[in-house]
């Protein structure tokens, strides 16, 4: 949280009062990139869903090869891999707001496994020619909802020593994962800082 307001705070005026956060600065938040990227590899668990539209042979990267027919369906849950894969990220059950950030603040997109660069490391969105055709703008509503509540409003937890509850895995293959209770917050308006 510190590192994401350190960087909101740098493109918000000192007012205190809600603003828009302008396009080309939302364009240059790595930090917060980094950290709603790692939400979401935490978080989106969907189920991708594919009809095979001619014959092929796949093979995959362990060596096994599976044959597929036309007219086949193929399911893919990336949230088993690339997403909870420790080859792939280090303690992958573990939020890191700088997990997709490289040393000089700049966005990190080599990852590897077996020692091969992947292309497709998190799939929130889907992947290729398949991926979500919202996801730019869905990313930009993200982004202005959290620039207003975190510049406006003061937040803390109703209960300081509480946890996040764990996520309803029966959601699982659904979409985006909720959590099996609730999280009490406290919020009231910010006092404008000073100039």
């Amino acid at each position: 949280m510190r590192a994401v307001m350190r960087e909101i705070n740098s493109l918000s005026p000192p007012t205190g009062t809600p603003q828009r956060l302008p396009l080309d600065k939302q364009q240059n938040t790595p930090v917060f990139d980094s950290a709603l990227s790692e939400t979401l590899r935490l978080t989106a668990a969907v189920t991708i869903n594919r009809e095979v539209l001619q014959a092929k042979t796949v093979r995959m990267a362990d060596g096994r090869e599976y044959n597929l027919r036309q007219g086949d369906r193929i399911c893919v849950f990336p949230y088993v891999s690339p997403e909870m894969d420790p080859e792939i990220h280090q303690e992958p059950e573990k939020f890191k707001y700088d997990r997709f950030l490289n040393a000089d603040g700049t966005e990190k997109t080599d990852f590897f496994k077996r020692g091969r660069r992947l292309k497709y490391y998190t799939m929130p969105w889907g992947a290729g020619s398949n991926m979500c055709v919202g996801r730019h703008f869905a990313v930009s509503a993200i982004k202005e909802f959290m620039f207003m509540v975190l510049t406006c409003l003061d937040l803390e937890l109703c209960d300081p020593d509480s946890s996040v509850p764990p996520v309803n895995v029966s959601r699982y293959g659904f979409g985006m994962l909720q959590p099996d209770g609730d999280l009490e917050i406290r919020y009231r308006m910010k006092r404008p800082r000073n100039t």
